[in-house]
This record gives C-alpha cells, structure tokens and sequence, in this order.
C-alpha cells in the first residue's frame, strides 16, 4: 500500500518515520517543495529496514492537476503541508480515490475539506494532531467515563487544555517553537469555536486568560483558534460550556500582546538621515542658510 506525505518538515518527517516503525510494509511517498528538506526525510526514513522510500520535490503552489499526478495510486495522503494548501491536497487526493488525512489547525480550510469530501463522497480523517486531534479524543473518553461514573448526561463544563512547551522556560517569548510559527500565529489570531449556554458560537482567541497550578507549577491559557475542532458541534445539546484554551509559560502571551499591538501601530516613521533635511532650508523654512563667516 503506498502512503503519500505531502510536507517533510519537522511533523512530516516525524510522521514518515512513525509509519516506517509501525507500518513496514506501506511503500513512502514523500513530497516536499524543498528538496533538502526531502533528503533529511529520506535519510530518517531509512534508518528504518524496510521497503526504499520515493521522493520528488513538488509545489503547492501549483495546480491540483499536477498535484493528483504525482500522488495519483496512493491510498492514503497524509498532509503535514502548511494549513493553507489543506483543500489544494485533498482534492487532488479525493480526486484520485485516495482517503484524505490532516493535521491543520485552521478552521476555515476544514471546513472546505468537508465539503470536498461529501462532494467527491470520500474518506477524510481531519484534524488528527495533538490539538486539534488527540485532547478531542481524550475529552470524550473522560466525559464518557464521568457520565458512568455519576449517572448523568448533561454536563455543565468540558475544559480542555493543552499546551505542547519545552521542558524549561526560553526567556523573551517564553516559548520554544517546536511548531510551525505560521500555524502558531493563525491560532493566536483566528476565532476561537466554543459553546457557552448550549449555543455554538465564537470568541475572539486570547480574549479569556485564565491561570493555572498544574502539579504546584503556575501556567497560563487563553482561547486559541482550532482546537476543539468539532467537539461544539457534536456536545453542545449535551454540554453548557465548552471551550478549548493553549497553556504557555506565564509571560508569553504578554510577550504575544506585545507583538499585536506593535502590528497594529504600524511601521514607525523613518527619519531623514542626519544632514539631510528633505530640500528644505537647514532652518526648516525653506530658505537657503547662508554660512556665517569666521571672525
């Protein structure tokens, strides 16, 4: 069966090796539009006995009929591409009878994917990283095991909090980027999707900073865009509150303030460089200087 990982940064190169561990008879396909990033993966890849991976370099930027070349006879695309090509790959992946899976964060690209799955009435597995992905898995089995343990089926609140940090603090952004910074940024930036008073709505992200004590530490989390991914949409009949927040080190996100309100302030103004005063007089009033003599 052959596997196609559009993406050989960081995540696809990780995925690519997870599946050569786990999965020794999928033949690797690897495409990337850098092709020092498709050699390491290569390389990692190969550390692992089994059959030789393919490559190629290929653009996204491209059209999703050269896209469905390239990756046309796989079973399964895996796209670990930045957010933004998500509805590029799964058309070119649905088109050609593959199952569609991703890792993306971004709201308003999952949702085209659904609608592209039910068009091409194919298979998708969406959003399945860590957040959105695992925590929304892990949310369900722990508010399944709490409605059997109390009886009950409505519940008032489901948190999820989720934060993927180093294991010691960075001074500055108090982050270490373990993840895309583009798809960090989205996530700061995109509305969050939660339920509050069984309705589904949204909220601007990091717009509800909260302080947490987990094991003695102190943390911090605010709303981020993503998630929860369709937990709202299933829960909300069922649940009250429900919201998904991205825990930092305290000071990151004042560092994150920081860097908006920057932004939005725009570029400062240049000033002229020292003895130059625009075509003007020295004097600003537009009248030539004349030199005082030495006495």
């Amino acid at each position: 069966m052959d596997v196609c990982v559009i993406g050989c940064g960081g995540i696809g190169s990780a995925a690519a090796l997870l599946l050569r561990s786990y999965a020794p008879s999928v033949h690797l396909r690897l495409f990337d539009a850098d092709a020092g990033r498709i050699h390491q993966a290569l390389e990692l890849a190969r550390a692992i006995p089994g059959d030789d991976p393919t490559a190629a370099v290929v653009n996204l930027n491209g059209s999703v009929e050269d896209l469905r070349a390239h990756i046309s006879g796989s079973a399964i695309v895996l796209d670990c591409s930045p957010g933004r090509f998500g509805p590029k790959v799964a058309e070119a992946a649905l088109s050609v009878g593959a199952a569609y899976a991703s890792l993306t964060e971004h709201v308003h690209e999952t949702a085209e994917v659904i609608k592209l799955t039910h068009k091409h009435q194919g298979t998708s597995v969406i959003q399945t990283g860590l957040a959105p992905g695992y925590i929304d898995v892990l949310g369900m089995v722990a508010l399944k095991r709490f409605r059997a343990a109390h009886g009950v089926q409505n519940v008032r609140r489901l948190a999820l909090r989720v934060g993927a940090v180093t294991q010691h603090d960075v001074p500055g952004p108090h982050y270490g980027w373990t993840w895309s910074p583009i798809g960090v940024a989205v996530e700061y930036l995109e509305p969050s999707v939660v339920v509050r008073g069984h309705k589904v709505t949204t909220a601007g992200a990091l717009s509800d900073r909260e302080t947490l004590s987990i094991c003695g530490e102190t943390w911090e989390a605010d709303l981020t865009s993503g998630g929860a991914a369709d937990l709202p949409d299933v829960l909300h009949d069922q649940i009250e509150t429900l919201d998904y927040k991205t825990v930092r080190y305290p000071g990151h996100y004042a560092w994150v303030d920081s860097l908006l309100a920057g932004a939005r302030r725009g570029p400062r103004p240049r000033r002229p460089p020292p003895g130059r005063d625009g075509g003007r007089g020295a004097r600003g009033r537009g009248r030539p200087h004349r030199a005082r003599r030495d006495r």
